[in-house]
């Protein structure tokens, strides 16, 4: 069997050999573990499997001694069901945990109805939790009195000594479950279910914390119903962690349902800067949510804190916010290089992360940017913009707002089905300022109009504009410095172009307007007592038919891979151009081709196209393309230019091996790595790491494999060298696409 973490087999470690969470490096047994063997004497030799007394078992197969020959006992199964759980769980205060009975790598098979209100169950060894007969009900009935999780409450919880475990198909029903202080835990195909009781106040149903790692959360089930407000999923001091492929659900009055949180974390001050990364590189993947039927302000789909994390595959049904950063009353930024991508959401809001990666999102909703983030290729319903940002190369299915007292603002290269409002405040103080709209497709108008309407410097140029442009004031010089340029307006009303009241410093020129009343200056409505301070100007009542408009379509730039420049030309009445060449040039330097001559693509129906070769150095960088068509007889020389950003591609990183192998054998050691875009991975190269320790050849030296067809592997690895027990591998993984990854640890049980 190939797995990605196997299950724990140490039955004869005992808890002490057990890795401490706060060394995640080390490994889960190898070196660490004490080698032992059994006297073979009849007296003490004993059966492994199904016990309901194991613990007259160990007793009386006392006669250990240590040799070289790391023989280990057999790993066993124990049934755990209402009758006999009492015989294998501690519920002493100063002894929460599994009994001595218990070893690690035995198999807990939960069967039933557990019924333990008031009790906590202690996972503090490496176990694997099962439910074979797929009928496992575990109710503690926890009841939580404080909202700030600092309560002794009733739960199911692992902690640092059961790192290493594995969990699956249990149900747990009104019980807070806990990872607390542990790393390297896999839970699989479970369900929790919260009804109309208080789980999970201040730390979440289900909370990961306290300084956990490597934790996988897959094809599981989490719903909270009625909880008071608290949330569903919580990360909370986590790091490496992965939740992907699961349900998560808020019925009525719950909290927010994936969060990663500072809040309420123990031995932590949420209020100082640094406790911002300590949520740091998990990754929320391909799991769906469904949000409460009533949204609220307490109640958030999936909400970010923390560095370096990636939300992306995701499907949020929610009528509220489906995306966010966490709150902090002081403002100070909760999220630090967060890639949101491929997300879909339905009726609800994303609000970009500063200083983050937004790409690839459909929203059906409003889509919030914040500055300083890398913003391209999403689909919204409607743009809310804010100051002191940059917004380019998405799509709006609808309006886009500039609220009241925003300033420095840039909307390019986007399609806006609807309307650009720009929304104006109730005194001078609170206008927007320093407004640019350029290089857009808007399928609507764009307006200025409010009872105390103003802006101070907006910009319109480079525009198609196919219902107007209206700006409005009733208040005097509250208009101004207006520049609208270069644009192709229309309107099926009497105008194109109004702009009302008193204005100052207004140029209107070399733009294309048609209304209902012609074309031109015919197209043109200027109500003002200063046209003085209006200059219009080489606004042609038609267009020449000697100028040529360039189109480049959207292309993805790979780094190390050909791309193919596509640009559409047409004249002024829309007609394809047919005649002349076109010459491209990359970050200032000319397209040429394998003998050094420029390429000079010929302009066929409409269209002119170059192949290009995309250097590795671009990853991370803006590109500026220029696209130039030299001219002909018959049109204009002219050209376009349009800068793009080429960022760093996300991979997924895993490694598969037999997780139980024997020390005679040779093994394979496998990589995969996939690109969350998609696209076969044929560069670079990874290195294996077992216990730590670089894989290397016969003659000691590293061996670096490289990636074929996204698939790195190792054949015929001796594995003589290992001691019996269980051992651990990782891959790194580096290249200049994609930089440099790690991925989580795999553990191995090597046998006799």
């Amino acid at each position: 069997m190939i797995i990605s973490v196997s299950a724990v087999s140490a039955a004869g470690a005992s808890v002490d050999d057990v890795t401490s969470s706060s060394d995640i490096s080390q490994n889960a047994g190898g070196d660490s573990l004490n080698t032992q063997t059994i006297v073979k004497d009849e007296s003490n030799l004993k059966t492994a499997g199904v016990s309901d007394n194991f613990e007259s078992d160990v007793n009386a197969n006392d006669k250990i001694v240590k040799d070289e020959q790391n023989i280990k006992t057999a790993p066993k199964t124990i049934v755990i069901t209402n009758s006999t759980i009492d015989s294998y769980f501690d519920y002493s205060e100063d002894s929460l945990g599994l009994k001595s009975g218990v070893s690690a790598g035995d198999t807990l098979d939960f069967l039933g109805n557990i019924d333990r209100p008031g009790k906590t169950l202690v996972i503090d060894k490496p176990v694997n939790i099962t439910a074979s007969k797929a009928n496992s009900r575990i109710y503690l009935n926890t009841t939580a009195q404080s909202m700030f999780g600092d309560d002794d409450i009733p739960c199911f919880m692992v902690t640092k000594g059961g790192s290493y475990s594995n969990i699956s198909g249990i149900f747990l029903y009104n019980t807070q479950l806990y990872v607390k202080n542990a790393n390297h835990i896999k839970i699989n195909n479970i369900s929790t279910q919260v009804q109309n009781q208080r789980v999970g106040s201040g730390v979440g149903q289900t909370s990961i914390r306290d300084n956990s790692s490597y934790i996988i959360v897959e094809n599981s089930t989490f719903t909270t119903e009625n909880n008071g407000g608290s949330s569903n999923f919580v990360l909370a001091w986590a790091s490496h962690c992965t939740i992907r492929n699961n349900v998560v659900r808020g019925i009525g009055e719950v909290g927010n349902l994936i969060y990663l949180t500072t809040y309420n974390v123990e031995g932590v001050n949420e209020n100082i800067t640094s406790s911002n990364t300590l949520n740091s590189h998990n990754l929320i993947d391909n799991n769906t949510i469904y949000g409460p039927a009533n949204p609220s302000s307490i109640r958030w789909g999936i909400v970010i804190c923390g560095k370096e994390n990636i939300v992306s595959n995701n499907k949020i049904y929610y009528n509220g916010t489906g995306i966010t950063q966490q709150y902090m009353a002081d403002g100070r930024p909760q999220s630090i290089d967060t890639t949101i991508i491929n997300n879909e959401l339905y009726g609800c809001k994303l609000y970009c992360p500063e200083g983050g990666i937004v790409y690839n999102n459909t929203v059906q909703g409003e889509l919030v940017p914040a500055a300083n983030a890398q913003i391209y290729n999403n689909t919204a319903n409607s743009l809310t913009l804010s100051s002191n940002m940059t917004f380019a190369n998405n799509t709006i299915n609808g309006n886009v707002t500039i609220p009241p007292n925003t300033k420095n603002i840039t909307l390019s290269n986007c399609t806006i089905n609807g309307n650009v409002s720009v929304k104006t405040g109730d005194s001078s103080s609170s206008i927007p300022a320093n407004i640019t709209l350029e290089n857009l497709q808007i399928n609507g108008a764009i307006t200025l109009t409010s009872k105390e309407g103003a802006v101070d410097t907006l910009t319109v140029k480079n525009n198609n504009i196919t219902d107007g442009i209206y700006l409005s004031s009733k208040r005097n010089n509250q208009i101004k410095n207006v520049l609208i340029e270069n644009n192709n307006i229309t309107s099926n009303a009497d105008y194109a172009l109004i702009i009302n009241k008193t204005v100052t410093n207004v140029t209107i020129q070399y733009n294309y307007l048609r209304s209902a009343n012609g074309e031109g200056i015919n197209a043109i409505s200027i109500t003002s007592t200063d046209t003085d301070s209006i200059i219009i100007r080489d606004n042609p009542s038609s267009l020449s038919d000697n100028n040529v408009n360039i189109q480049l379509s959207d292309t993805e730039l790979i780094p190390g891979k050909t791309t193919v420049f596509t640009v559409q030309l047409f004249d002024n009445k829309f007609n394809k151009i047919n005649v002349g060449k076109v010459v491209f040039k990359i970050n200032g330097k000319t397209v040429k081709d394998a003998n050094g001559k420029v390429i000079y693509a010929k302009v066929v129906n409409g269209t002119a196209s170059v192949a290009y070769d995309v250097p590795k150095t671009f990853v991370d960088k803006n590109v500026t393309i220029l696209v130039k068509y030299v001219g002909s007889s018959k049109y204009n020389s002219t050209q376009i230019e349009k800068t793009v950003y080429i960022d760093k591609k996300e991979v997924k990183l895993n490694v598969e091996i037999n997780d139980n192998v024997q020390e005679t054998s040779v093994i394979s050691l496998k990589a995969t790595i996939e690109s969350l875009d998609n696209y076969t991975v044929n560069e670079g190269i990874i290195i294996f790491k077992i216990d730590g320790k670089t894989v290397k050849d016969a003659n000691g030296k590293v061996i670096y494999v490289k990636i074929v067809n996204g698939v790195a592997s190792i054949e015929n690895y001796d594995i003589s060298s290992l001691k019996i027990g269980t051992h651990e591998i990782y891959a790194i993984y580096n290249s200049m696409l994609y930089g440099k990854i790690e991925s989580t640890a795999t553990s191995f049980n090597v046998t006799i």
